[in-house]
């Protein structure tokens, strides 16, 4: 399994992160960078993240959209992880490559809905999952490196601290 690192910054600031849509078909092909984001492929999916940049679950959407690959532009969404090899890949990838010097928490694109079910923002069935034995309740996926990359759940009031994990699948 092979892992492609490319580091892209964008501007922020301390209270929105404000993404700028950018290209990576170049950076992805080259191995450029910068030191806030980082992109890897697993398979098919190339997924992106940010180390650096924190934002709110709800802005995750958006920005994962602003990031784009190739001439057709086809555009990046919010992470949803479809099986346990797809898992152990971005896993590896967080432990072993961004660990150090900042270990990021992120945000998945998956929420809990009005009856309790968790479900992707994506429209892809939740038909895996990677849950702590106690994930707790709130109303967010999120990924944290004390739980090895395991999933648990969180609420921006109280963690306000998280990257996003983003996905874009290429065949």
């Amino acid at each position: 399994m092979q892992s492609l690192l490319v580091l892209l910054s964008l501007s922020t600031s301390s209270l929105l992160v404000q993404a700028a849509p950018f290209n990576v078909s170049h950076a992805a092909d080259q191995g450029l960078g910068g030191s806030s984001w980082w992109l890897t492929s697993c398979g098919s999916t190339l997924f992106a993240g940010s180390w650096i940049d924190i934002m709110e679950w709800e802005m995750c959407e958006a920005w994962c959209n602003d990031i784009t690959v190739g001439s057709s532009g086809d555009a990046f969404q919010f992470a949803h992880i479809v099986d346990s090899d797809e898992m152990e890949c971005v896993r590896t990838w967080m432990m072993k490559e961004i660990v150090t010097p900042n270990p990021c928490h992120y945000w998945l694109g998956g929420s809990r809905d009005e009856y309790g079910q968790y479900q992707w923002t994506s429209g892809h069935p939740m038909t895996y999952t990677d849950f702590v034995e106690n994930p707790g309740n709130d109303l967010f996926i999120h990924l944290t490196p004390p739980n090895g990359y395991s999933w648990n759940t969180k609420n921006n009031q109280n963690d306000r601290n998280n990257g996003c994990l983003c996905r874009l699948d290429r065949d």
